[in-house]
């Protein structure tokens, strides 16, 4: 079961999202206009402070995802060669040490 929390301006326009499984973090998105501003730290936070969550998968072509996790602590545990769907998309698996 997959379980998306939003976070939104005043306005209502989602600024990005966090998708989550019982078990690890599954997706974080930001709008691209609002990169740079602490919405994908929020979610990271809620993910790791709130719901305990410290795994993930995040594809290793995507260096500006995986760098981020890695400033918010997030160490490579892993690799794999393909996705779930066995796709050639490397995948990086990440922890975050010791938890929040």
């Amino acid at each position: 079961e997959l379980c998306v929390y939003c976070l939104r301006n005043e306005a209502g326009r989602m600024l990005g999202f966090l998708g989550v499984s019982a078990s690890e973090i599954e997706m974080l998105f930001v709008r691209d206009e609002a990169r740079g501003r602490g919405v994908g730290r929020e979610l990271l936070e809620y993910a790791t402070g709130v719901l305990g969550l410290t795994r993930l998968w995040v594809n290793s072509q995507n260096g500006q995802a995986a760098g981020f996790y890695r400033r918010m602590g997030f160490r490579e545990t892993g690799r794999c060669e393909r996705d779930p769907e066995g796709k050639p998309y490397p995948l990086l698996r990440m922890e975050l040490p010791g938890g929040r």
